[in-house]
């Protein structure tokens, strides 16, 4: 399942239904303009399980899960093209000011491509995580150490850490949040160098 913020009140999601709605398993794109209250099907219903999900303008990329596929959409996620990294992805972030520069999370590492997905080429540092790209591209490590790269994934330095495994990151300008497998919610200020905690 993928959830990402579209714009003020917008959002866009995949997922499965309830148990009992007749639907099929994977419910493809769906769309809402009123802050999440209702959903309306865009594209791919039956086809897609989007486990990761970004937006940026028109541009929308959704990671199906059952078929590896990253899926490249240039109108808001009416129609999709296939692009195929090398293995399978962890996570994804754009590049704010560009939403055909893209970082993934794969098993192997970071690769980093400059073409909406056509081609990929590696991108240090080794490790993989989560990515969060807000007023620098971050990457949340999995043992809560968190790196920090000012030019769009060439150059890496140490941000600071934390203690959890972490699950979901976002952020935005110099304030980032992680929830981890331990059930807390951490918050920080200044780009990564401390934590506290919002909800334990």
């Amino acid at each position: 399942m993928g959830l990402t913020i579209a714009g003020p009140d917008r959002f866009l999601a995949s997922g499965h239904p309830e148990v009992g709605e007749r639907l099929p398993p994977s419910l493809g794109l769906l769309r809402s303009s009123d802050g999440g209250q209702s959903w309306q099907p865009v594209s791919l219903l039956g086809r897609a399980d989007l486990h990761v999900l970004r937006a940026s303008g028109r541009h929308v990329y959704g990671y199906d899960a059952g078929s590896e596929t990253l899926l490249a959409s240039t109108d808001g996620g009416r129609t999709w093209s296939a692009r195929r990294p090398s293995t399978a992805l962890i996570d994804l972030a754009l590049d704010p000011r560009n939403a055909e520069h893209l970082v993934a999370a794969t098993p192997e590492g970071l690769l980093r491509s400059r073409d909406a997905g056509r081609t990929w080429r590696p991108a240090g540092p080794s490790g993989t995580g989560l990515l969060v790209w807000s007023d620098a591209l971050y990457l949340v490590g999995s043992d809560g150490v968190v790196v920090r790269s000012r030019d769009g994934g060439r150059n890496w330095e140490g941000a600071g850490a934390f203690e959890g495994r972490p699950v979901a990151a976002s952020g935005h300008g110099t304030e980032l949040v992680v929830a981890t497998e331990q059930g807390r919610v951490l918050h920080s200020v200044d780009r990564a160098r401390t934590w506290r905690p919002r909800l334990d």
